[in-house]
């Protein structure tokens, strides 16, 4: 794992990591359920999904860029950090956010 991030190959059986992920894929890299995505979504702290033909499907990159800008304060070095933002002391305390 590269910041976090499964490499492209244990992402279920594949070899590529999607460019647009289902809810499904998207809650599975991210190793959350699939109602926590659907919570930050509506709290604005996931982007919305995106449709692609007929099917809503999320940017993975847009995603991954998201998390990170929401983090960029927070130091992997101090635990402790002061959690600012509802992302962030949702994820520390295991729980979606209310929005």
């Amino acid at each position: 794992m590269r910041d976090g991030f499964p490499k492209p190959a244990q992402l279920q059986g594949r070899f590529y990591a999607p460019a647009y992920a289902s809810l499904e894929s998207l809650a599975h890299l991210l190793d959350l359920e699939t109602s926590t995505i659907r919570a930050y979504v509506r709290a604005g702290l996931l982007p919305q999904p995106v449709t692609v033909g007929r099917v809503k499907r999320w940017d993975v990159q847009g995603v991954i860029d998201a998390i990170r800008m929401q983090n960029q304060h927070l130091t992997a070095a101090n635990d402790n950090t002061p959690v600012d933002d509802a992302y962030s002391a949702g994820v520390k305390n295991g729980k979606a956010a209310n929005g």
